[in-house]
């Protein structure tokens, strides 16, 4: 085989100086039948199916019914097999290909090892041999690059006795050449193609040292752990690699007494670059880190026969972070799990009030005496006129409504005219009794909770034990709805209240407001709110009390 390669490199000068500059070129290719193509093929060699000046689809025929139709696009290449045997068609039937694909034991001579993957030099002249060209007698032969004949190629180039000379190889060579020669079998024109894989390379021999790609030459280590020193070099590329990467440790730092590292050989691989480089990655393993390994150094040395280059790393103790990642994630969950609980925590009275106005609106209360619990202050000072004029949201047969406090206003309205069954501490509680035992027990006997604020509704302490109560109440479930009812004073005594739960409960609590000054088209929408937030009325009213 060596002496092939210098016969080669011997008589290539000599083919060079007979064609190039000439434009020559001895390709004679024939293809007798245009309807009918006979090629073969060579197992396991890379094939493309032609074109014959036209994108075509070959589909194999012949198949059993029902059987999925092998096809091939012209101009693909694909490996072969001898399963790939057979007739195809172009799908028109117009042109047809027989394909015949040898195995490599029945061709007629051994073929050298080589002749179908070859490197050729950048920018120099180099050749390539038909495969298997040494076993036919046939010296006419047709070369393609892909599928573009090379006699047709703006280059200079020519083929004699089965060798193609490239006067000047480019980058653009690296691919695959095709080599079309014609023999005749029983009367039959075959074409017989093989195929040559070709890689360029930009030199031969090696022309500079590795180059080490090692940004940081201190590494961090945890002491009793394992720790893998890798060191990635890249070496420029050579036919025969004389590449060798090793790793040496300097104990206590002093490089004149270097101790060789075994280098895992499975970690020792290479990695294609572009065009004229390769990578080598080589691994040693410290199988624990100990306080020695701290005070020593460590090198790591590429070589080739170009030269040589080196690294040297030292290692450090490894900084552990107050929070690990394992550590870290758990403790990030149970401080959000305590901030939700706190925001939680806190504003739990908010979330109960608004979960109990909400799931129990609509629902009946059964075995109520009231309908409504109506609160509100009924000093000279609460005087706050509500309407002065009929409004078409009342019942026909309604007294006319007069300049009164907002709250008795109100009780005229939901008892005279919509006929609701109320409850109101200044009518229908007994004298003489304990003012907040019967509060409480009015509540409980009451449907819903209406209060009419005012800015002393909220300064009275019989007034805010009321709506105090309420709130308690409809945390028990005991009433369906307490209901706020703001007049346009009421922002004015808000800040006096001095209770906590008021406070919180009226940012939550469902509320009307009532602005004295409003027109009749406000008036019978704050009128039409107000019923539909009423609950519905009892059929017993036999036990109403007027006042």
């Amino acid at each position: 085989m060596q002496t092939g390669r210098i016969l080669l490199f011997l008589i290539a000068p000599i083919v060079s100086e007979c064609c190039c500059g000439k434009n020559s070129n001895k390709e004679r290719g024939f293809q007798q039948d245009t309807k009918h193509l006979y090629y073969r093929a060579v197992e396991g060699e890379i094939f493309m199916l032609p074109c014959n000046n036209r994108k075509v689809t070959w589909f194999r025929i012949g198949e059993s019914p029902g059987e999925q139709k092998s096809s091939f696009e012209c101009e693909t290449k694909f490996f072969t097999d001898v399963t790939h045997s057979g007739n195809y068609t172009d799908g028109n039937g117009e042109r047809f290909l027989h394909l015949h694909v040898v195995s490599k034991a029945s061709l007629p001579c051994s073929e050298p090892d080589g002749e179908s993957r070859v490197m050729l030099k950048l920018n120099a002249g180099e050749r390539i041999l038909c495969p298997g060209f040494n076993c036919s007698d046939n010296s006419q032969v047709t070369w393609y690059k892909d599928s573009k004949p090379v006699s047709e190629q703006n280059r200079e180039s020519c083929s004699d006795n089965g060798l193609l000379l490239l006067c000047t190889v480019s980058e653009y060579d690296t691919g695959v050449f095709f080599c079309d020669r014609n023999i005749i079998e029983r009367q039959v024109h075959w074409t017989y193609r093989r195929s040559v894989q070709v890689t360029v390379r930009a030199q031969i021999r090696a022309n500079e040292p590795p180059h080490i790609v090692h940004r940081k030459t201190t590494e961090e280590v945890e002491i009793g752990h394992s720790h893998s020193l890798v060191c990635q070099v890249h070496f420029p590329f050579e036919l025969n690699f004389s590449r060798e990467v090793q790793w040496y440790k300097n104990p206590g730092g002093n490089m004149d007494n270097q101790i060789q590292l075994r280098v895992d050989k499975q970690e020792l691989r290479q990695e294609w670059l572009p065009i004229d480089r390769h990578q080598v990655t080589a691994t040693t393993l410290i199988d624990k880190v100990t306080t020695q390994h701290l005070r020593d150094t460590f090198t790591c040395v590429a070589s080739n026969k170009a030269g040589t280059n080196n690294v040297t790393i030292s290692l450090r103790r490894k900084i552990m972070g107050k929070h690990p990642c394992l550590v870290g994630y758990p403790v990030a969950f149970l401080v959000v799990v305590t901030v939700l609980a706190l925001v939680l925590r806190r504003n739990w009275l908010e979330l109960q009030l608004l979960t109990r106005t909400h799931c129990q609106y609509g629902k009946r209360l059964r075995d109520k005496e009231f309908d409504v619990f109506l609160s509100y202050d009924s000093s000279p000072t609460a005087a706050e006129v509500m309407i002065d004029s009929p409004t078409a949201e009342l019942k026909a047969g309604c007294p006319l409504i007069s300049a009164e406090p907002v709250g008795f206003e109100l009780s005229r309205i939901l008892e005279d005219c919509w006929g609701y069954r109320l409850c109101m501490t200044e009518r229908d509680l007994l004298p003489g009794g304990v003012y907040r035992d019967d509060v409480e027990s009015a509540i409980q006997r009451s449907q819903m909770v209406i209060c009419v604020l005012s800015p002393d509704y909220l300064t009275n302490a019989n007034t805010l034990y009321v709506l105090e109560s309420g709130v308690q109440a409809l945390l028990k479930t005991s009433i369906q709805k307490l209901l706020l009812i703001q007049t346009s004073h009421t922002p004015t005594g808000i800040a006096q209240v001095h209770s906590a739960v008021v406070h919180r409960a009226m940012k939550v609590l469902p509320s009307l407001v009532w602005n004295s000054g409003g027109t009749d088209g406000a008036r019978s929408s704050f009128l039409k709110s107000l019923r539909q937030s009423l609950p519905s009325q009892q059929v017993d009213k036999g036990s109403h009390k007027q006042g």
